[in-house]
């Protein structure tokens, strides 16, 4: 697959021709390619949310909850097979569509008896990942590939890692089970070395995009163990070389940045406290000083 920057390609990720199907393939060929301001991620969540009521009302047979249902999942299925292909210079626009949807104030909905933010939640969002990512096995996600598409495949798995990085570090779905599967492979089981090099390219998004979020999920000596084994891979090959150093660092830096939040948010603890407790002073002070 391509990630050609001309993006005719999301024409072919239509299941159907439906109205609402052409009309997303429309909106997410404007915000991947549009130089100006009126496809920004804010303008084309808005026009999402106008075109989720268009498809509603116009429903055929279907009752309300399927129609919401089938909508989200065309939605959420064309944004993830749109991240297998795009470029990572654009994950981030995909990311900051999903940020404004999110913000939109809309009607709650109900979906398998459960209610929630028609945006806010981002339902059936995970489930469609789940459907897509599988277990998250790199292996598992090439086994099918004929030997001269394998490359192919190995980028693609990186690029859903990368956008399930992003969308955990700004806390918009609990991908933590993902993340810590992919990063328990990489550093605790035995090494494949054909896939290694996707791995630890795996392994750096989560770490530089969701890496102080992990660290705080992550128990302390699993953390440091993960740190001691990659230390370790074999730096035969330049590019694993290359790889494990980064993500040494990143490593590192998430270990320092969530220890330097903690510490802020104590210094800020006990700064309050200190405050409060001053100004019981001063006015303990003022009652005695009057008497």
């Amino acid at each position: 697959m391509s990630a050609d920057t001309d993006f005719e390609w999301i024409e072919d990720l239509k299941t159907e021709e439906t109205y609402g199907q052409v009309h997303l393939v429309t909106l997410f060929k404007a915000l991947l390619t549009s130089k100006t301001d009126e496809a920004t991620p804010t303008a084309i969540a808005w026009s999402i949310d106008t075109l989720f009521y268009e498809c509603l009302s116009g429903r055929g047979e279907e009752t309300e909850e399927e129609a919401i249902e089938l909508f989200l999942f065309d939605f959420w299925q064309l944004l993830l097979s749109i991240v297998l292909q795009c470029p990572f210079s654009k994950l981030d626009l995909l990311v900051q569509l999903v940020g404004a949807l999110r913000k939109i104030i809309s009607q709650d909905i109900e979906l398998d008896g459960a209610k929630m933010k028609l945006w806010g939640d981002l339902p059936l969002l995970e489930r469609c990942f789940r459907l897509d990512f599988k277990d998250g096995s790199l292996m598992l996600y090439v086994a099918d590939a004929p030997r001269s598409k394998q490359g192919e495949y190995m980028q693609e798995w990186v690029r859903q890692n990368s956008f399930a990085a992003r969308i955990y570090g700004k806390h918009y779905v609990n991908m933590y089970p993902y993340a810590e599967g992919i990063l328990r492979t990489t550093f605790e089981q035995p090494r494949d070395i054909t896939l290694l090099p996707a791995e630890l390219a795996a392994c750096r998004e989560w770490l530089l995009y969701g890496g102080s979020v992990l660290f705080n999920c992550i128990p302390l000596k699993r953390w440091k163990h993960w740190k001691k084994n990659v230390s370790s891979i074999p730096k035969d090959y330049p590019q694993v070389a290359v790889q494990a150093l980064e993500i040494q660092a990143l490593l590192d830096k998430a270990e320092s940045s969530a220890n330097d939040t903690a510490e802020v948010a104590s210094a800020f603890s006990q700064t309050s406290i200190g405050s409060k407790r001053e100004r019981l002073r001063r006015k303990f002070a003022g009652i005695f000083s009057r008497k």
